[in-house]
């Protein structure tokens, strides 16, 4: 079930399609609340100890002025999966 993590990650707009990077030391997620360059942009966030860090945007060429809203990432890269073509 969803979880609010708080207000380092959580805010007032939307957030969708969170991922634990595969170390687990990184949430990546998308949110329309933070300072997005378009609708839904992909952020980052260290995680250390039970704490997460700021959001990062990942700007472009993950991110546009349209949603993105997953990734797929391995060990080495990080691709956008778009929700629209």
């Amino acid at each position: 079930a969803p979880a609010n993590l708080g207000a380092s990650i959580n805010t007032a707009e939307s957030e969708d399609g969170p991922y634990f990077s595969h170390d687990g030391k990184f949430l990546y997620f998308s949110s329309q609340g933070w300072n997005s360059y378009g609708g839904f942009d992909v952020f980052v966030s260290e995680i250390k100890g039970a704490e997460f860090g700021a959001p990062v945007n990942l700007l472009p060429p993950i991110n546009s002025p349209g949603d993105d809203i997953y990734i797929n990432h391995d060990k080495t890269m990080i691709v956008p999966v778009k929700t629209k073509l």
